[in-house]
């Protein structure tokens, strides 16, 4: 931990980094915060920093401003007393690794902050302290959000395969508490073969929720239109690219012939900064690649491709769009499409409909989808 951090309370530190990401998520300024919470700009700049706390009075002006994150007054009342606890307790230790001890004291005395150390714990490993707070901020969403019940598979690997290992390991439920466990077979019974369709609404919300965690993205369609329309890039805004864990943004366009790949990124970036109320950063445009697909490139890959665009339960026939993250758990989570004439009973006005893929065909596509991005890319360099 840096000097920077060790008299620092990690609570805090991480709730200040929070509000700030969902802040700026909001698209309001810290000045626009503290004129509604009542407070000077430069105070809540100091909360945010982690340096100080809002006193009582203000927290429900607090969980109202920030009500699109569905932070749980019960749960950010119990957070702030876990915090002014370890604020004493870090008194009773010295050292660079004193804020770490205190909180582990504290684990031991509920286990609910002990789960939450375990998933916080890159926030106290030297070195991209900038990735580990972001990263850590993520996890205390979810305690404010009361979302503390999943299995916990926090372990950073780029390697597709190993998420995938893990939670086959975990299914084990040895190392899973007991209880936990029991409900976890419930779930598992109850949901585990249901085929995981949602919205574009239930999809905007996992990627806003989830964005600092996820490490690549993939995406095929058939056209660039698909990616540049207006009511795409109205709900999908990538928050992602701006996020120091995340890497690269690949799209693959198979149905583009003469199609201009740095025109074609030009486009997504000036629409997304017409419905962005941050507008893109520089870094972000380095990491999205774009590849488009003559009839030749296709013909090179048609076996690839059709596997890759199959269709699944219960989609039969060829999806119209795939697209993965690597997250930072190691899991590949991918999802399919299709176009639909008419949308199905239950969805939202939508002409798509979208499948998750199960975590095996998840590793799968994405393999398929590297072995023709590098075949194209090597042929064309």
């Amino acid at each position: 931990m840096s000097k920077s951090k060790e008299k620092v309370n990690p609570m805090l530190h991480l709730l200040g980094a929070y509000l700030r990401r969902e802040r700026r998520l909001l698209g309001l300024s810290s000045a626009k915060v503290a004129e509604q919470i009542g407070v000077a700009d430069s105070y809540y700049r100091l909360v945010e920093a982690g340096q100080t706390v809002l006193a009582e009075k203000h927290i429900f002006t607090l969980v109202d401003i920030f009500n699109e994150a569905k932070i749980e007054f019960g749960r950010l009342a119990k957070f702030l007393v876990g915090a002014q606890w370890l604020s004493n307790e870090m008194i009773k230790h010295s050292g660079t690794d004193a804020a770490l001890r205190a909180m582990t004291v504290l684990g031991k005395r509920d286990q609910e902050f002990e789960t939450l150390l375990h998933r916080v714990k890159g926030y106290f490993t030297p070195g991209s302290e900038e990735a580990h707070v972001e990263a850590a901020a993520v996890e205390v969403g979810l305690f404010l959000r009361g979302a503390t019940t999943r299995v916990d598979m926090a372990v950073p690997n780029s390697d597709v395969d190993t998420g995938t290992r893990q939670f086959t390991e975990a299914t084990s439920l040895g190392d899973i508490y007991s209880l936990n466990a029991d409900y976890l077979v419930d779930f598992i019974q109850g949901f585990g073969q249901r085929q995981f369709l949602h919205t574009g609404t239930a999809a905007w919300e996992w990627e806003r929720n989830n964005a600092a965690r996820f490490i690549t993205a993939v995406c095929v369609y058939n056209s660039p239109a698909t990616i540049v329309d207006e009511q795409n890039l109205a709900h999908f805004h990538f928050w992602y690219l701006e996020k120091p864990l995340f890497h690269k943004l690949r799209f693959m366009f198979v149905q583009a012939d003469n199609a201009d790949d740095e025109e074609i990124k030009r486009k997504f970036f000036e629409g997304l900064n017409k419905h962005r109320r941050v507008p893109h950063r520089p870094h972000e445009t380095a990491k999205v690649e774009i590849v488009t697909l003559d009839k030749n490139q296709r013909d090179d890959c048609a076996a690839e491709l059709a596997l890759l665009k199959e269709g699944i339960e219960p989609f039969p026939g060829e999806l119209d769009g795939y697209w993965s993250f690597t997250v930072a758990s190691g899991l590949e989570i991918g999802f399919g499409r299709r176009e639909v004439a008419k949308p199905a009973a239950g969805f939202d006005e939508s002409r798509f409909e979208v499948v998750n893929l199960t975590l095996r065909t998840s590793v799968q596509r994405r393999k398929l989808f590297d072995k023709i991005w590098e075949n194209v890319r090597s042929k064309s360099s």
